[in-house]
């Protein structure tokens, strides 16, 4: 496996970060929705946050480990992170974005392309 490239630490990072902030962003949705009667109807729509939160923690915890797992980039965290921005949580678009155009880089596509697992590492 080749070393790790600095987008890949860097999207694990701002994945944990937001991870973090969009589960704080959740539970506040669902404190607010249970203030309400309609928010109690609506409290399905107020848990994405908190799903979306969970997806970023568990795959920036893969993408910090010594060796991952994942054999392609996980695109689809950076457009949940995007999608966040119905629910007005606006570093979750930031950081979607950003996370999109890191894993779209040549080093990012390099790291997990099929040759990269089975060259040696370097000595």
């Amino acid at each position: 496996m080749t070393p790790k490239p600095g987008t890949i630490q860097a999207v694990a990072i701002i994945w944990i970060i937001s991870g973090i902030l969009t589960i704080i962003w959740g539970f506040g949705l669902v404190a607010a929705a249970f203030a309400s009667l309609i928010g109690i109807i609506c409290l399905p729509l107020s848990l994405y946050p908190f799903i979306v939160g969970i997806f970023e923690l568990v795959y920036g915890i893969k993408l910090t480990g010594s060796s991952t797992s994942l054999r392609r980039p996980p695109y689809f965290v950076s457009v949940l992170e995007i999608t966040l921005a119905l629910w007005l949580d606006v570093f979750g678009l930031i950081a979607g974005i950003t996370t999109l155009i890191l894993l779209n880089g040549e080093e990012s596509k390099s790291y997990f392309s099929p040759k990269a697992a089975i060259q040696p590492p370097p000595t």
